[in-house]
Formats: structure tokens, C-alpha cells, sequence
């Protein structure tokens, strides 16, 4: 039998005011042996309309005085005990009819409705999510006292978002999700799928972490030191590709992507040809020396130094003919003299004078010509055969970039900043990747990278390169019965709106790579996680691709404002909760769910948990006192 507790009084449109039939003001009302949650903001009641009750959301409360409705202050009863009434306004959410819950405008209050408190029934009924539908529980209802269950295939087969402030419960919730996901489909869900997580701040990286042992897991804890064994595998074949060079390198202007275009384009057509590489770039040096006048200054030097550099680190031994370019030297344009050294033997061509030392020519001497073909070449094919592929990139790529500036093709201040970005970047990622033959089938099925050893500038690539890799290789499956899940935490980090802006506003490459995985991903089976204490500094586009979100306590004015243009769902009510969320409780919304849940996440201290702990100062700096003495005045001081 339920309690009826008040009377419909006012309809607009799904909007409906209710008066109390009297001052309902308890926290709890006892109704035939159970304790109901009494009508107040954020709670529910119910409206009956014959066989069908509509369950209605108080969104606002106030009290109007009976006896007084002008408001006079001249009537001595104004807001006497006896003629006010307490009124609340409210919000149809759905209806319940035979036991279940549906989202429906098939029925609206009427005036006249008789209103009573949601039951235990009531509740079970708007938290079932349907017969035969898997669910998984997270935790518990604030409001109801009922256990909190989330569709696993339509909330995991989405894009999620978790805000909350620092200490506001958000790791517990991440890591909440995923623990109780492989607790219960484990096996299923690990071969099946595969799961990566961004970790900055190193609270996932310990080994009970999500509950898979480390036969299903593998941490990549990355650091800038050279030492580091944990590397990220990598195939070749993502280093010659012109968007995720353009990415990891950090190029905007068209100068600089067109630069790296071009150059990739030459090294692919010739990649795994050694010798015939090697002979293109020797021209480059006989291009050089015959186009003295027109070339750059600095360009034979240059070209010098990057030989000389690259082949003493990855070519045989060349003993004398690493004296090569001091012997030959240019006078001007097709003038060459050779210096005499007397460890240089050579068969002297026809043509040449040995008492004046000079071949002249409007090409290059026979002389050249041969000592290139005859000592530079074979030395330059088998360092490039040998040297590693990162390394082999770096020669590449600088070069290209002497060839493009040494005839003013290219101006060099262009190409500057990327060339000394680039040489960041390779000495970064040649110290946390493993390049090979494979990358995909080198991870496992739980992938952790911890990354709260690395600089800043690790922390910009890797996330974007693996996540770059695992989608291009789940769009290339298209599904085929799996998925990948790419799991962010700290996104602020490298989705921050403002990071376009580091030279010329100009192409983003990295942004560009997460904005095209979430708003493409769903239909080729790649999911992402956010989590974030700045959900403001993320780019909005990214944001508004999120189907559905825990929102722990936020504060900030510009983070409230994002989080209340992305969720549709997000009623009045529940979103003006948020600042008073307490540690673990959330709102729980989003395409999946029928009506905003406040929910307190659970937690177990038996259990996994992230190591994302408050530091208690006083536990740091307290001092055990010794019973046995009493401290000096110097002591305390």
C-alpha cells in the first residue's frame, strides 16, 4: 500500500509541482516496515496515474503561505504552523509499469495525481537494466541504498569520461571498472581484446594492479635514463610514416610538413636498396663541390660532418680513407686540389697534373669520381645496412635537410626548429622504444606504460605514437571479433587545448590523431578512457565524443562548464551536486543510462587499489616519543 504524501497541483509540460499534504521534511520516512528515502532534491517520488507510476526527479522545493498569498506583511499568520505548505517541483524521468522501468512520454503527471514515496521495488525496477542484460556492479546509490550496476557491453563499447578533482575518488573509480571487468570475464576479455594504459603518475604500474598477474600484463616503465630496459616495441614500417613523424616531431608549418613529406617519400623508394641510396646521397657531395659558388656556405661542411659522424658509428673500419675529405678540397667551382698527404696512394688518373695537384673541369675530376666510388660508397652501403633503424633516420632526415638548403631551395630558418626537435626526439625515443619487425603482436594483453620516470617531451610522444599504432592496426582488423581499449589517465596531459600553440598555431598532429580515434574509433572496436581533474584543459572536441561519464566533485567554474555542455544527460539537480560530492561519490551518466545516478564507488581496502593515497603529513613527520624521558626545551625547539 503506498503512503501518499501529496497531490499534484501544476503541469508544464514534464515539470509538475506537488504540495505536500504536510511538512514532509525528514531525510527518511518509515512507510509499513521499510525505510524510504523522503522526498527532497535529487530524490525521487512516485505519481500514480491508475496502473502506471511515474517516477519523477525533485529538481526544487518551497513553501507558499495558505492564509497569506499576497504576501502582506501586515497579516499577524503570516508563515504560521498552521497555513503553510510545502511544495516541491519535479521532473518525470519515466515510468514503471508491470514492474519495469521505461523511458517514455507516453505518460505525464496530471493535476490531481495522487503522490507517495518510492519503494524498494520502485527503485530495484529504475535500477534493472533489463532481463538477460550483463551488468556490472561499481557501487552503491546514495539515495536508495541499491546496489549500482552499468551495462558492460554498451558502457565498455563506448568512449568514457571520469572528472573529478585530485582526492575526489576518480583513480578508485577507473581502476573500480576495470578490476571488476576482469574479475568477472577476465579470460574472455584479455584474449579477446587488449587494453592499454597511460599512466603519468605511475599508480597502476604495481603488480596486483587491476587484478591480472603479470602473465596477462606487461608495465613499460619508460625513463629518459639510457639504462632503461622497459621499452615501447615499435615496427619500422611506422617510421617512415609522414603523419607519425609529423607527430612525433612536433611539425606545423607547411614548410616543415612538406619537408618530412618529401624526404620519406625519397628514403621509401629506396629503403632496404643500400647501395642505391647510398649512391643518391654521394651525388648530393658532388653536387656540392661542383656548384661551389651556388651552394651554401655551409653545405660541404655539413655534409662532411654527417658522413664522418654516421659512418664512424655504424661503418667498418676505414682507417686511412677517413683522411678522404682532407685531401680533396675545393678551389671554386670544378676546381679540386689534392693536399699532397703522403698516405694516400692512388692510381692518378689520366688528366691529372701530380706537381701542380690540381684537376680541373666543369665536372668533377676523374680522380674524385673514382676515389668516391672506390672508398666512399661501399663504406657508406654497409653503415646504412648495419646502423639501427632510428639511427638510419636521423641521417636520413638531416641530409635531406642539407640538400633542400644548400641551394636556397628551402630557407634554412624554416627547417631549424624542426631539425633540432627532431634531434630531441630521437635521442628521447631511442631511449623507451624497441624498433623491430612487429609491434602489435609484442604487447599484451594488459599494456601499462608508466610514464612518470620520463621528460616532458616522452611524455608528448609516446602517448600519441602507441595510441596511433594500436588504432591504425584495430581499423586495419576492422573488429574481426576484438577490440582494443585505450585507457588515459591524466588526459589534460597531452590532450590540453592549448598545446596547438607551442609554434604558429599551426597543425597539431597529435590532437588531430586523438580527435580521429574518438570520433571513428567506435565503428572499427577502439574505445578510449579519459580521466582527468581538468576536464577544461582537454580539447572540447574530444570531449563531446564521450558517451558516458563518472563525475566526481568539481569546483572549478571553467571545469563545471565544460562538463555541463557535454552531458546532455546531466539534469539541473545532479549537476548542481557536483561541488558537494564527497570523496568516492559520483554522478554516474550518460547515452546509457536512463537518468542521472549519484553513486558512492566502491572500495575495498582488501582489494587492488591504485596507489594514488593523500599523503598524510603528520603520519611523515610525526616522531615516536620515547617514554623514558622528557624533552628539553632545546629539544623542542
Amino acid at each position: 500500500m503506498d503512503k501518499h504524501i501529496g497531490i499534484v497541483v501544476s503541469v508544464e509540460s514534464n515539470i509538475a509541482e506537488i504540495a505536500m499534504y504536510e511538512m514532509v521534511n525528514g531525510s527518511n520516512i518509515l512507510w509499513d516496515g521499510q525505510i524510504l528515502p523522503g522526498p527532497k532534491v535529487g530524490s525521487f517520488v512516485s505519481i500514480l496515474q491508475g496502473n502506471v507510476r511515474i517516477v519523477a526527479k525533485v529538481i526544487s522545493e518551497k513553501i507558499i503561505d495558505q492564509q497569506n498569498p499576497v504576501g502582506s506583511k501586515e497579516f499577524d499568520n503570516r508563515y504560521s504552523k498552521d497555513s503553510i505548505n510545502r511544495i516541491i517541483k519535479t521532473k518525470s524521468v519515466g515510468t514503471i509499469k508491470d514492474g519495469r522501468f521505461n523511458v517514455t512520454s507516453r505518460y505525464v503527471p496530471m493535476v490531481g495525481n495522487k503522490v507517495a514515496c518510492i519503494t524498494h521495488n520502485d527503485y530495484s525496477a529504475m535500477y534493472s537494466l533489463g532481463d538477460g542484460t550483463p551488468v556490472l556492479r561499481v557501487g552503491g546509490d546514495l539515495l536508495g541504498n541499491q546496489e549500482v550496476n552499468i551495462p558492460i557491453s554498451r558502457v565498455f563499447g563506448s568512449h568514457i569520461g571520469i572528472f573529478g578533482n585530485s582526492g575526489s575518488g576518480k583513480s578508485n573509480t577507473l581502476h573500480r571498472l576495470y578490476f571488476n571487468l576482469f574479475k568477472k570475464y577476465g579470460k574472455g576479455a584479455l584474449e579477446n581484446s587488449k587494453f592499454i594504459v597511460i599512466d603519468f603518475n605511475g599508480e597502476y604500474s604495481h603488480d596486483d594492479s587491476f587484478g591480472v598477474s603479470f602473465e596477462k600484463k606487461s608495465v613499460f616503465k619508460l625513463s629518459a635514463r639510457s639504462g632503461n630496459l622497459n621499452r615501447i616495441p615499435l615496427s619500422e614500417t611506422y617510421l617512415s610514416d609522414a603523419e607519425i613523424l609529423s607527430m612525433l616531431f612536433g611539425a606545423r608549418s607547411e614548410n616543415q610538413v612538406s619537408f618530412i613529406n618529401s624526404t620519406l617519400n625519397h628514403y621509401n623508394k629506396k629503403r632496404g636498396d643500400w647501395g642505391r641510396l647510398a649512391k643518391s646521397i654521394l651525388r648530393t657531395y658532388k653536387k656540392i663541390l661542383t656548384t661551389q659558388l651556388t651552394a651554401h656556405s655551409e653545405a660541404y661542411s655539413e655534409w662532411v660532418d654527417l658522413y664522418k659522424e654516421f659512418v664512424e658509428k655504424n661503418g667498418p673500419s676505414w682507417n686511412f680513407y677517413s683522411s678522404f675529405f682532407s685531401m680533396v678540397s675545393s678551389q671554386g667551382a670544378g676546381s679540386y686540389y689534392y693536399n699532397g698527404n703522403p698516405g694516400f696512394h692512388a692510381d692518378y688518373p689520366k688528366g691529372f697534373d701530380s706537381e701542380r695537384m690540381i684537376c680541373d673541369g666543369l665536372d668533377l675530376s676523374e680522380f674524385v669520381n673514382h676515389e668516391l666510388e672506390k672508398s666512399l660508397l661501399p663504406v657508406l652501403e654497409q653503415a646504412l645496412k648495419n646502423s639501427p633503424p632510428l639511427s638510419r633516420l636521423g641521417f636520413i632526415l638531416r641530409f635531406s635537410y642539407i640538400y633542400n638548403t644548400a641551394w636556397g631551395d628551402v630557407q634554412k630558418e624554416y627547417l631549424d626548429p624542426l631539425m633540432k626537435r627532431i634531434g630531441v626526439a630521437l635521442k628521447d625515443l631511442d631511449k623507451v622504444v624497441s624498433v623491430g619487425e612487429q609491434s602489435l603482436q609484442n604487447f599484451n594483453n594488459l599494456n601499462i606504460v608508466d610514464l612518470s620516470s620520463a621528460n616532458q617531451n616522452t611524455k608528448r610522444m609516446i602517448p600519441a605514437l602507441v595510441a596511433k599504432i594500436m588504432y591504425a592496426e584495430q581499423k586495419d582488423k576492422k573488429g574481426n571479433g576484438s577490440t582494443t581499449h585505450l585507457i588515459i589517465d591524466e588526459a589534460h596531459n597531452i590532450l590540453n587545448a592549448n598545446s596547438g600553440e607551442l609554434e604558429n598555431r599551426g597543425k597539431d598532429y597529435c590532437l588531430d590523431a586523438f580527435e580521429e580515434i574518438v570520433k571513428e574509433g567506435r565503428k572499427f572496436g577502439f574505445y578510449v578512457t579519459l580521466s582527468s581533474q581538468r576536464p577544461a584543459d582537454i580539447l572540447p572536441s574530444i570531449v563531446y565524443q564521450i558517451h558516458n561519464f563518472f563525475i566526481h566533485r568539481l569546483v572549478n567554474e571553467l571545469d563545471l562548464q565544460i562538463v555541463g555542455r557535454t552531458t546532455s544527460t546531466l539534469d539541473h539537480a545532479s549537476f548542481e551536486a557536483i561541488p558537494s560530492l564527497g570523496k568516492g561519490e559520483c554522478v554516474i551518466t550518460g547515452a546509457d543510462f536512463s537518468f542521472p545516478v549519484l553513486a558512492l564507488i566502491d572500495w575495498n581496502e582488501l582489494e587492488p587499489r591504485p596507489h594514488s593515497n593523500d599523503l598524510v603529513l603528520t603520519d611523515l613527520w610525526v616522531e615516536e616519543p620515547n617514554p623514558d624521558s622528557n624533552p628539553s626545551m632545546e629539544d623542542l625547539l
